[in-house]
């Protein structure tokens, strides 16, 4: 019996694949350039889920890990039990640029996606 379900809904349809506990289940999403990778496996006799934030279709093999998840994550609030200051750390390393948003923040004074992704703005 599976212990893993993917489900993707597209342009074609729907679809779905299987993952057992010896197998695990990876998915991915990808845009041109950034996507997400999951990876469902059993640790500890737990689903557990590895999540990566990729590059996309044009970035190849780029990666960055952002947790791992087991059930007993299910109803905890980041602001309380994830480790904000050690993703952003890490997301940093990784290159990318990292705004914190917090009540205080200006929005207005935030630069647009396509600044963040170093693309130009259409006048």
């Amino acid at each position: 019996m599976a212990r893993f379900r993917g489900t993707v809904q597209g342009g074609r349809g729907a679809a779905s694949k299987l993952g057992h506990a010896t197998t695990g289940l990876t998915t991915t999403t990808n845009g041109w350039d950034i996507g997400v990778k999951v990876i469902a496996r059993v640790a500890d006799d737990k689903d557990t889920f590895d999540v990566y934030l990729t590059g996309g279709s044009n970035a190849g093999a780029r990666e960055v890990f952002l947790g791992t998840f087991d059930e007993d994550d299910l109803g905890k609030k980041p602001s309380q039990d994830l480790d904000v200051p050690e993703l952003v750390e890490g997301l940093e390393a990784s290159g990318l640029n990292v705004i914190t948003i917090d009540e205080d923040t200006d929005f207005s004074k935030l630069p647009s996606l396509g600044e963040l992704l170093g693309r130009k703005e259409k006048q």
